[in-house]
């Protein structure tokens, strides 16, 4: 039997996801925001298998998922510094940390390719795009002082 690369992907998704959902059967807030980035990913991953443009509010979908994991990212280092110590994307992850990060930030990359080839789609709301980036980037930056202060 065949299987392609796409399926397989698929595949190891909802198998991840459904492992989570058992692991924390009592739903933490760090596994709802797990379950749903991967979730988001395994739709992508699906439309991927017949390629379609994601229309503007879609695109609110894959923006969604894309500052969650990054929200994944900064609390598995901020939680797990020795864990993470010498991580960067890429490396051979020497814990289970360090694996969730590079899936996450592997995540990432795959939701922003998608966005950034999107919205090239709608030229006439690039204006829209950039202040929507502007203003998420304003916002985080805002939050992270906010947690230095504290």
């Amino acid at each position: 039997m065949n299987i392609s690369i796409q399926q397989l992907q698929l595949n190891a998704v909802r198998a991840y996801i459904d492992w989570v959902g058992e692991l924390y059967a009592n739903k933490p807030y760090e596994a709802d925001r797990l379950i749903l980035v991967l979730r988001i990913y395994e739709w992508q991953l699906r439309r991927a298998v017949k390629p379609k443009p994601v229309n503007p509010d879609q695109m609110a979908t894959l923006k969604h998922g894309v500052r969650t994991a990054e929200n994944l990212l900064n609390d598995i280092q901020d939680n797990e510094p020795a864990r993470m110590q010498d991580w960067y994307f890429g490396c051979t992850p020497q814990n289970q940390a360090q694996k969730l990060a590079n899936l996450l930030w592997e995540i990432v990359m795959s939701l922003t390719a998608e966005i950034q080839e999107n919205e090239a789609l709608y030229p006439a709301l690039k204006p829209m795009f950039d202040r929507e980036r502007a203003e998420y980037r304003r916002m985080k930056e805002a939050a992270d002082e906010a947690d230095r202060l504290e």
